[in-house]
């Protein structure tokens, strides 16, 4: 594998049309539980990007940063929501 010098990476011009742009995206939870939802969580605030054919892009950022919610956001995928169960019983064990 092999990585192009720094000279060859093009600029926003250069690289055509993107596939996909995104423009100031923002997604802000309200937490709490039923009737109690006293608190916002923002997510992501204010997050543009855009990606060209042929590049690669990388989300990066700390844990709990955005990076998931941005990237459903992006799929427009459903929001996942957080369950702690047990795991089922196994047949013959106690």
């Amino acid at each position: 594998m092999s990585a192009a010098p720094h000279e060859e990476i093009l600029a926003d011009a250069d690289r055509g049309q993107p596939v996909l742009e995104a423009i100031g995206i923002t997604k802000h939870y309200r937490v709490g539980v039923g009737k109690f939802k006293r608190g916002t969580v923002h997510a992501a605030e204010d997050i543009s990007l855009a990606l060209y054919p042929g590049a690669v892009t990388a989300v990066v950022g700390e844990s709990g940063s955005g990076k998931s919610t941005l990237t459903r956001m992006l799929a427009r995928t459903p929001p996942v929501q957080w369950a702690v169960e047990p795991p089922p019983p196994s047949e013959g064990r106690p």
